[in-house]
């Protein structure tokens, strides 16, 4: 079967992208929609990477047919990350835990607000390259929201993103 094409390699990923976030939720594009397929996409139906097998989908619902799809897709991310020479990525993947400041607190703190967790204030995460009292609140619920998903996935509880913590939101 012929797959799509693209006018340039940042289209194809950028459908890519459109087309694993149709799985993910029901969220509008921020872009013009480039994914021919995203029509034919039941949102919102494969909210974790462990449910985008329909075997391991609670509603039977996802991308793929075969078994432990989404646990192949952590594994590799996982062996991306842990390469040799290196950690596998273009950034320093360095935890985030209170009273850290940086890039790397940026980065935590975009994913969680895109996911839709909030400080203890009950406000949006600040932008702000520091991890105070709401980023690690929303740490905390981040870990809580996954661990209910797929016990030990990011570790503990504990308002660190360490390793584990890192690698799940990257993957997500």
């Amino acid at each position: 079967m012929k797959g799509n094409s693209f006018k340039s390699p940042k289209e194809g990923i950028r459908a890519q992208i459109q087309h694993l976030k149709a799985y993910a939720n029901a969220d509008a594009l921020k872009c013009a929609c480039v994914d021919p397929r995203f029509q034919y996409v039941e949102r919102g139906c494969a909210e974790y990477v462990e449910w985008l097998g329909i075997q391991e989908n609670p509603n039977r619902k996802g991308w793929a047919a075969g078994a432990g799809y989404g646990a192949k897709i952590l594994s590799i991310l996982a062996q991306i990350l842990n390469k040799e020479g290196g950690d596998g990525y273009v950034f320093e993947m360095k935890a985030v835990q209170k009273g850290e400041n940086g890039n790397h607190v940026l980065l935590v703190q975009e994913i969680l607000r895109a996911r839709g967790f909030k400080g203890k204030n009950g406000q949006e995460l600040s932008l702000d390259k520091d991890c105070g009292t709401n980023t690690v609140y929303a740490i905390k619920q981040y870990q809580r929201a996954r661990d209910k998903v797929n016990p030990g996935i990011c570790g503990s509880v504990d308002g660190i993103a360490g390793p584990k913590t890192l690698q799940d939101m990257i993957a997500l």
